[in-house]
């Protein structure tokens, strides 16, 4: 073959291949994104309408009836299930780094990176198969930014709109916050002239979504949960908990022992009401690739939702918190193993 046609034929190749080539390229995500396209999670659920029935009584009604609506309207909203048993998401597309300047409840910061990941949401009942729940959702991961995360702590503090139907009418009930801390939030920021504090989470229009499946790698949450305690002390009166807001909302960091150290793995968020109402609580965390591995939701120290991500088949939160003793007495085991058998080996030449 002429040396001309085998460059032709070489050039042919690569231009057939350039589509792929380029395609491959663009899959790959930005180093804080813990994600692959295509990637599969699930994450075994329990669901509880009982402790939500008793926070409606407790603020709101004591007739069973109005209790049954508004409890399911709140489910509803959710999309919980007190049959489902399992959640499965896939990560169907992983978009490409952008930045925006981004606009927030603590402060402003030009060209903050983010990613947006498309993902296909499931469910199961017990024994059952898997069942559509959301297709094609989106939503960003931030790149590190923890004024972002911060607002989303601040906005899950706001009163949310529940809409709810009696017989042919429609409703919106809103009520404080259900206290469910580093949630996903549908936020929309509302002008305000007559607040005396600008961009303030609490005139923002706020609707839960499904939970922080994802969120970047190395995020600090002690950052997060220090800005949130900062701007909570200096908001002052809120007429909606009936008092100083510090003295109802707190946030923290949850950590586990890590190589003889501690780490935090999360965030949790508590919510106290005047009167007899009791409180609200909810705790997330996240492994190393930023995947949400335990998510729980409390009233009166009862759960109303949870989340922990499977691995093999059983719960990966004991597996994810105490890998690296376990990693650590397995190699313990296989060195003496080894210096067992060359011992014995030993012996045997020695005889």
């Amino acid at each position: 073959m002429k040396l001309s046609k085998a460059i032709l034929y070489g050039l042919l190749i690569v231009s057939l291949l350039l589509p792929y080539i380029a395609a491959g390229h663009a899959a790959a995500p930005p180093n804080y994104v813990g994600l692959n396209q295509d990637q599969e999670f699930i994450w075994d659920t329990e669901f509880d309408k009982g402790p939500l029935k008793d926070f409606i009584e407790d603020q709101v009604t004591t007739d069973p009836e109005g209790i049954d609506i508004l409890t399911d309207a709140i489910f509803d909203q959710l999309e919980f299930d007190e049959d489902i048993v399992s959640w499965k998401v896939i990560v169907s597309e992983i978009g490409e780094d952008d930045d925006k300047d981004y606009d927030g409840a603590l402060e402003d910061e030009d060209d903050v990176g983010y990613v947006k990941i498309r993902i296909n949401i499931y469910e199961k009942e017990e024994g059952e198969e898997w069942d559509d729940l959301d297709k094609a959702e989106t939503y960003k991961i931030w790149e590190n930014e923890e004024i972002v995360y911060s607002d989303f702590i601040l906005a899950s503090f706001e009163e949310q709109d529940i809409p709810f139907t009696v017989g042919t009418n429609n409703y919106i009930w809103s009520d404080e916050s259900l206290g469910m801390g580093l949630y996903y939030y549908q936020i929309v920021k509302q002008d305000d002239p007559f607040d005396p504090i600008e961009q303030d989470p609490f005139i923002w229009d706020v609707q839960p979504e499904w939970p922080m499946f994802f969120i970047p790698k190395n995020l600090d949450f002690d950052d997060i949960a220090d800005d949130c305690d900062e701007w909570i002390e200096d908001y002052g009166f809120i007429g909606q908990y009936g008092g100083i807001l510090e003295d109802h909302v707190s946030v923290g960091a949850p950590d586990v022992n890590y190589f003889f150290k501690d780490k935090e793995v999360g965030l949790w968020t508590n919510v106290e009401f005047l009167g007899d109402v009791e409180e609200f609580d909810s705790e997330i965390r996240f492994n190393n690739d930023g995947i949400m591995y335990y998510y729980e939701w409390t009233y009166d120290g009862d759960i109303i939702a949870k989340f922990e991500l499977t691995q093999w088949g059983f719960s990966a939160v004991y597996i994810t918190e105490n890998w690296w003793w376990i990693a650590l007495i397995a190699g313990a085991v296989i060195v003496g193993l080894i210096v067992l058998i060359v011992y014995i080996i030993i012996r045997k030449k020695r005889k």
